[in-house]
């Protein structure tokens, strides 16, 4: 009654069976829930800094992702919440059967999901590069077109598709170039070509957060430094709603978005 008197219009009917929504109540209801979540967010984050958060996170992630940039911040989760245990499994693509179980995903790419959130958390960049001794064989392309007259090894995507078609801009110049030569590899075994470049194999496109060991050793050096290939695939963290309630799973998310940003 208070509330009505005050907002000035009739939320509920009332009825000898009891109440009923009017429309502007309903729509008043509808209104409110997002601040209702959010209050209940506060609520739970408040009794979460007072109880240590425990249990298991089961976390879906494609093998790229992992050894590109999540291995080498598990150590920190785990310092951070020593008593959240991990439980990390190979994921490949959003089916019903690969996300049973799974309390997060990390998955590369444009995934079409429904009744997930998703969360593009990581944008990043492809960079082509090869061993010295590649490039003092067979000289250092000066443009993208040069390309065509390399020992070029792409990549399967997730779905299958051979990612031979390489783009490039520099200010309003764009070149395209399909990458050819005697080795091509699905997603699962990019570790081949990634270990082949640096021998001296081929040339390699690979995402700018992967391999950074092997370029700040010396053993694969970049080319076209001063062309652009923007059109890499996002990273993506992928999660049911319902989730977040749970202090541990969110911990995660939110561990997961700030790694994304270093």
């Amino acid at each position: 009654n208070a509330l009505e008197k005050t907002l000035g219009a009739k939320l509920f009917d009332r009825t000898a069976q009891g109440l009923t929504l009017t429309a502007e109540g309903t729509r008043y209801l509808e209104a409110c829930a997002p601040a209702v979540t959010q209050l209940d967010d506060a609520d739970e984050r408040l009794r979460e800094s007072m109880l240590r958060p425990k249990g298991t996170v089961v976390v879906g992630v494609q093998h790229v992702i992992a050894r590109g940039c999540l291995t080498a911040a598990l150590p920190r989760f785990h310092a951070r919440y020593p008593d959240v245990d991990l439980d990390i499994r190979d994921f490949q693509r959003v089916t019903d059967e690969q996300i049973s179980g799974v309390d997060v995903m990390l998955v590369l790419g444009w995934p079409k999901v429904e009744d997930l959130v998703q969360r593009r958390i990581a944008a990043g960049r492809f960079f082509v590069a090869a061993s010295p001794a590649y490039w003092a064989a067979h000289g250092m392309p000066r443009r993208p077109r040069d390309l065509e007259r390399h020992v070029c090894l792409p990549i399967r995507s997730v779905d299958g598709t051979v990612m031979d078609v390489w783009t490039f801009t520099k200010g309003e110049e764009q070149e395209s170039v399909t990458a050819r030569g005697w080795l091509t590899t699905s997603n699962a075994h990019r570790d081949l070509v990634i270990e082949l470049a640096p021998a001296g194999y081929g040339v390699i496109r690979i995402l700018d957060w992967t391999n950074r060991p092997d370029l700040a050793c010396g053993s694969l050096v970049r080319a076209l430094e001063d062309w652009e290939s923007t059109e890499a695939p996002p990273v993506n963290l992928l999660y049911r709603a319902s989730v977040r309630r749970i202090p541990r799973v969110r911990l995660f998310i939110e561990f997961a978005n700030a790694v994304s940003r270093t």
